[in-house]
């Protein structure tokens, strides 16, 4: 008798375990956010509650100008915007790694940059400090990044890394305004003089 009892509780808590499955099932696929966000946000982090607004920006708030607004809008696109380095996109890590060693490159930086890359050297009597050091992954990402040459930051964020804002800003032409880049003026990796005037 008891073997039968156990028989028959076994079956019970298997089909509790299957109804609440199904209701469980029900909910995760007929429900919307918009109806049934308590819910939903019972079982799942992260659920939109869809009484806030979609957007955290208030436009009305003092400080938001139409140049705050523009920076939004531009970082957006620029989070949406990747661009790759060919042989990574490729998937030709061999490349650049040596596959029997793992994280091993294949040649030193710049040698192995040169390789694809004009070797500033030849081109530039003065080099840039990076440039003329081989550190061309301090600017530049090997894989893929957001901004235009695979930087890693952008220009002008990238000068003032080792660049004293400061000191520049004594001088009159760095004076006139914040719209302007370092490369407007000097090239990054070398030119005809210190200064790397571009020509």
């Amino acid at each position: 008798m008891s073997g039968s009892q156990n028989s028959n509780a076994s079956v019970k808590i298997n089909w509790l375990i299957y109804i609440f499955f199904m209701l469980f099932c029900g909910i995760l696929f007929s429900c919307s956010a918009q109806k049934n966000y308590k819910t939903l946000s019972l079982f799942f982090d992260g659920v939109p509650n869809p009484e806030e607004k979609a957007s955290t920006i208030n436009y009305n708030a003092p400080g938001i100008s139409t140049d705050t607004l523009g920076e939004a809008i531009d970082s957006t696109r620029i989070i949406s915007k990747i661009i790759y380095h060919s042989p990574y996109q490729s998937k030709g890590c061999d490349f650049c790694h040596d596959r029997s060693s793992v994280g091993t490159m294949i040649l030193d930086e710049p040698d192995l940059c040169y390789q694809c890359h004009e070797n500033f050297s030849d081109v530039y009597p003065i080099t840039h400090g990076p440039v003329d050091g081989g550190f061309c992954t301090e600017c530049h990402n090997p894989h893929s990044g957001k901004e235009d040459g695979l930087l890693r930051d952008k220009v002008n964020n990238l000068c003032f890394y080792c660049h004293n804002v400061e000191e520049l800003s004594e001088f009159d032409m760095h004076r006139e305004g914040d719209d302007f880049l370092c490369t407007d003026c000097h090239s990054p990796h070398g030119g005809e003089s210190s200064l790397m005037f571009i020509e």
